[in-house]
């Protein structure tokens, strides 16, 4: 029995600590939102949006940025971004692992890679898909010490994004 108590604590402290709120961008042609984990700030570049996770450093991070394709699938882009862009733009870039996943019903593509940056070392998982027209690029990164106590949390909050194509007004 106390075995079936503590399991179930377990279980309704995953769900409360992320089922908190929900982040929602707009724009012309679509509307997204992803679940926000407890205590992560939200702040937008221009660029990006950043859920910034509570950390001592402040620099570990998921990042969302899209952009409008006619791709109907995100492997070219994919590849291409692993093989050369990713290596150009992150020092000390290795590619550790890579996979196939679902995000709001449509296939993604997937990568876990470490890189440098200011003298740290970083952990990042990136998801790509492609949902009503826009190619999606969710990063979520963190120290190499990090990584493992937030992996989940990323996968989590990218699968949470749910997109809708919103109608053009004349």
């Amino acid at each position: 029995m106390s075995r079936l108590i503590i399991i179930l604590m377990l279980s309704l402290g995953w769900l409360i600590g992320f089922s908190q709120d929900r982040f929602t961008v707009t724009d012309p042609d679509i509307k997204f939102s992803v679940e926000v984990p407890e205590g992560w700030q939200k702040y937008d570049d221009g660029y990006f949006y950043y859920l910034i996770i509570p950390t001592f450093h402040g620099d570990e991070n998921l990042s969302i940025t899209y952009y409008e394709t006619s791709d109907t699938t995100i492997n070219e882009n994919f590849d291409y971004s692993m093989k050369s862009i990713f290596p150009l733009n992150e020092s000390d870039y290795h590619l550790l692992k890579t996979g196939n996943d679902e995000v709001d019903g449509k296939p993604a593509k997937w990568a876990i890679f470490t890189s440098k940056f200011k003298g740290n070392q970083y952990k990042s998982i990136i998801y790509m898909f492609i949902r009503h027209g826009q190619a999606f690029k969710i990063r979520g990164t963190a120290r190499l010490s990090n990584f493992d106590d937030h992996i989940e949390k990323f996968r989590h909050v990218i699968r949470s994004l749910k997109a809708e194509r919103l109608e053009k007004s004349n």
